[in-house]
């Protein structure tokens, strides 16, 4: 619905740059609200924070995005990897049973039906994490920061054209679709890097590395690497894979707001790479 508002309002009056830089402005911070702060910090301790106002930021970022409370979406994350591929995945592909049609039903439940019945949140996966006062504030405000994510937007507009003209279209823009958009390369991680790409490291499970998803998911698509070295806070571990979110993480670490980030050393990357390539 969002997108065809778009579309309309593309094609009846344009779009001029400042929704469109709005837009990805806004992609960039829930974007790495998700995969700096719920996933690599939050999920998986790839490194520490010194400042504790970035990890409030990266808790709100996160949140904004709409993909479920930093609790939530933790808790099914470490299910995710507790289970892959097998019984009690939350979002596998593979459990659907082979040909077209129950593969099509794997990646749809995969992408995004599994959301309509979510796991419950498993205590024993955050129970560190409700010891953090500001993080579990964050989470029981949820609904307020996603109500934010699309009131910002409008505010960013007005201040920067002076004006209320353009306060829907900046609203459609810096909301709805960039959350869709969010939402979309989010999910592919799950459907799309389960079934399709390259699986240089053995895992055990069906984990793949997606190009595309890569670069439009702030490399979180060379997700086959994650799998192999779950904590690593960089996850384009082979050359030429561009990790946008590793680039910024390292920007963090040279402005001393965290601490060194853990990334597997050569030895460990070559000894875990595949020797034979996987059947099919």
């Amino acid at each position: 619905m969002a997108l065809g508002a778009g579309i309309f309002y593309f094609i009846t009056r344009g779009v001029d740059f400042v929704s469109l830089g709005i837009a990805l402005a806004f992609v960039l911070f829930t974007g790495f609200g998700i995969t700096i702060g719920y996933h690599r910090y939050f999920t998986h301790a790839g490194f520490e924070i010194k400042a504790l106002w970035l990890e409030k930021l990266l808790a709100i970022a996160g949140s904004m995005s709409a993909e479920g409370p930093v609790f939530a979406w933790v808790s099914w994350h470490r299910q995710h990897h507790a289970h892959t591929d097998k019984p009690g995945d939350p979002h596998s592909p593979h459990l659907h049973g082979e040909g077209f049609v129950n593969v099509t039903k794997g990646f749809l439940h995969a992408h995004m039906f599994w959301l309509f019945n979510p796991p419950v949140i498993a205590d024993a996966h955050v129970r560190k994490l409700r010891e953090n006062r500001a993080v579990a504030k964050i989470n029981k405000q949820f609904v307020w920061w996603v109500i934010a994510g699309f009131v910002f937007p409008m505010v960013v507009g007005v201040f920067l054209r002076r004006s209320f003209d353009h306060l829907f279209i900046d609203f459609l823009w810096g909301g709805p679709i960039r959350m869709m958009f969010v939402h979309q390369v989010t999910w592919s991680v799950n459907s799309v890097c389960h079934l399709w790409g390259e699986q240089p490291f053995e895992t055990g499970d069906e984990s793949r590395n997606h190009f595309l998803v890569a670069l439009l998911g702030h490399g979180e698509g060379w997700h086959n690497n994650h799998h192999a070295f779950q904590r690593s806070a960089k996850h384009g571990l082979l050359k030429g894979q561009f990790d946008l979110t590793w680039l910024v993480i390292c920007g963090f670490y040279k402005l001393g707001l965290i601490g060194e980030p853990y990334v597997p050393d050569e030895a460990r990357i070559s000894e875990k790479l595949r020797k034979t390539p996987p059947q099919r």
